[in-house]
């Protein structure tokens, strides 16, 4: 199992009276007025859990833990875990907040801790013309603090990080010490662009949810798209007119706990990539042959779309490329490779070695039958070194790939299995695995691991094992990814001269 799912709020908004590149007005002051009801705690979302989780990532990524912290924060975080999947959604946000806070040093300020304890949710995901009077967000209490609560600023972040527009904001809790009081603020601004909507103190920042602006609705956009593809042609054309539907379908102006792939997108960025696509797959062209850098795609199996996270090395010479298939735990999605685990870091150490990565959902396309046709699709796509397919997989994703390398040992090069896997006993024949358990693993014991990969070395399967001390569960995966890239580097078919530039 994974912990937490990388799902986030889809959150945009639209309106163009402020044109880019020009001066941003000065923003006025916005005093959010407390509610006069009682305080009511919000049931927290799996976007707002998502959230939470890849600041944690991002956090320990800049400043992991040292000594004896490694292991008291890892068994930390499995117990947030766990809140999670027994469904105490607002413990583990505030077991994270915590984390982050120790992490980075920040003193547990009463503006900090009111911060931490709530929600912030955009009453549309996108902002346009047509829907200006929801141009405004909704603050909601996740969970019961100590104090009055604090004053913050409410803040609009542009995708490099750079501000666009703040306002200041009282987070109110009443005498005695409870939830701070729901309140409405609204956004003064106008500039269209996606933007991150923070909560935002002296020396620290809190991504509560996205938002866009855009010039006109997207999902008017989406429903364009979708009637223009009716008459997409086949072959080539109609691979990619699969994805360019799955794409438009994304395209919604309102907001969403659940769907991370239109969080992760940008819908105003994500709209316009969209109408690109849909002309040239109107024209007869694959927009996505050849595409580098990191897009979101689907692939057709059985007569279902699985959604496929997808990264391509810049820069890459000319010949054919490694290709790895990266399979995520429970409660995770497509993304959990590319925006969790590590920070992301799959992304910079593919980058490196110049592989190709694609993360498909596990849950449907993990099967023998989904494996051939991701490979497929993208070797119609990419110049694909078929030599040296590899896989990785962690907890169920890890399940999943054991049952790859047995089904489809002829076409894999090597596996790398992260807290969870087995079952090679069974397999007439294995490519090269590689299985790391966690010792502090609270879901399953890595003596169990040890032993899989014993018995399936004794009956002459090339299985090894090795142990991470002091971790647990799940950040494992982004301590442990530097070491599966190495080993399976070092297998499978002749490398190119350039492959680890």
């Amino acid at each position: 199992m994974s912990p937490m799912m990388v799902i986030v709020v889809a959150g945009m908004a639209g309106v163009a009276s402020v044109q880019p590149g020009a001066e941003t007005p000065a923003a006025p002051s916005v005093v959010a007025e407390p509610a006069k009801e009682r305080v009511r705690f919000a049931a927290a979302t799996r976007a707002d859990l998502g959230l939470a989780y890849l600041r944690l990532e991002r956090a320990w990524a800049k400043t992991p833990p040292r000594g004896e912290r490694v292991a008291a924060m890892n068994r930390v975080f499995d117990q947030a875990s766990l809140s999670f999947f027994s469904g105490r959604f607002n413990n583990a946000v505030k077991a994270l907040g915590e984390m982050v806070r120790e992490l980075e040093g920040l003193a547990p300020t009463a503006a900090l801790l009111a911060a931490e304890s709530v929600r912030v949710t955009p009453a549309a995901a996108v902002i346009h013309p047509g829907n200006r009077d929801a141009a405004n967000v909704e603050i909601e209490p996740l969970f019961a603090i100590d104090g009055p609560g604090g004053e913050a600023r409410l803040v609009l972040r542009r995708p490099n990080g750079t501000e666009a527009w703040s306002s200041r904001v009282v987070l109110a809790a009443p005498a005695g010490g409870a939830g701070v009081e729901r309140a409405v603020v609204p956004i003064a601004f106008e500039e269209p662009g996606d933007y991150a909507v923070a909560l935002a103190g002296d020396g620290w920042a809190i991504e509560k949810s996205r938002i866009s602006i855009a010039e006109a609705s997207v999902g008017d956009v989406g429903r364009s798209a979708l009637a223009a593809l009716e008459q997409a042609g086949a072959g080539v054309v109609e691979r990619a007119a699969a994805t360019a539907r799955a794409r438009a379908k994304l395209l919604t102006d309102q907001a969403s706990g659940t769907a991370s792939a239109q969080f992760l997108g940008g819908l105003r960025g994500l709209a316009r990539a969209v109408e690109a696509e849909v002309r040239e797959v109107r024209e007869g062209r694959n927009p996505y042959a050849g595409r580098v850098g990191d897009h979101w795609r689907v692939v057709r199996v059985n007569d279902s779309d699985v959604p496929c996270r997808v990264f391509v090395p810049e820069g890459m010479p000319k010949g054919p490329r490694p290709l790895l298939l990266a399979y995520h735990g429970a409660g995770g999605d497509e993304n959990m490779f590319f925006e969790g685990y590590g920070a992301g870091s799959i992304k910079e150490l593919a980058q490196k070695q110049g592989w190709i990565v694609a993360s498909p959902l596990t849950y449907s396309g993990s099967s023998g039958r989904a494996f051939d046709r991701i490979v497929e699709d993208l070797s119609a796509d990419y110049e694909i070194d078929t030599t040296r397919v590899y896989l990785i997989g962690h907890s169920m994703g890890a399940g999943a790939v054991s049952g790859l390398a047995a089904s489809r040992a002829d076409r894999v090069a090597g596996v790398v299995c992260l807290a969870g896997g087995g079952g090679f006993g069974r397999a007439k024949a294995l490519p090269p695995v590689l299985v790391i358990g966690a010792e502090l693993d609270p879901l399953f014991s890595i003596e169990r691991f040890e032993r899989a990969a014993s018995e399936a070395k004794e009956a002459g399967l090339p299985v090894e094992f090795r142990r991470l001390d002091d971790y647990g569960h799940t950040m494992m995966v982004g301590r442990s990814l530097p070491e599966a890239f190495a080993w399976l580097g070092a297998k499978g078919g002749p490398k190119n001269d350039d492959a680890d530039r």
